[in-house]
């Protein structure tokens, strides 16, 4: 295995030839290493195991905790992504909240989120 060429701590940009990607670090959510890639033009986010489909990822493993998922969770609504692409679950079209702390915000074609 190659290793990394480039690092950051919280964000990097990328362009791959006409697109830019962000590379992101919100902190610890579900692991302590959840980085997130933002694809700037039509503002989809591939997020890991950060954000879920009806489904609450394992956290009190080596990493995050429920506080610090949630702290990452409201940097990711603050993205305004317009489609998101989980590692567990359906894609959906966007963040419409989290659940219990917030109100729901709902997407009459994918449903809430959590």
């Amino acid at each position: 295995m190659r290793p990394p060429d480039v690092t950051f701590s919280q964000e990097a940009t990328v362009d791959l030839g006409g697109v830019t990607v962000r590379l992101l670090w919100f902190g610890g959510a579900h692991t302590k290493g959840d980085e997130l890639i933002f694809v700037e033009p039509d503002r989809t986010l591939v997020s890991g195991d950060v954000v879920q489909n009806k489904i609450i990822p394992g956290i009190f493993g080596d990493g995050g905790t429920p506080a610090t998922w949630l702290a990452v969770l409201d940097k990711v609504e603050a993205l305004n992504a317009a489609h998101i692409l989980p590692d567990h679950s359906a894609a959906r079209r966007r963040f419409v909240g989290r659940c219990g702390t917030k109100p729901h915000r709902w997407n009459t074609n994918a449903g809430p989120w959590l």
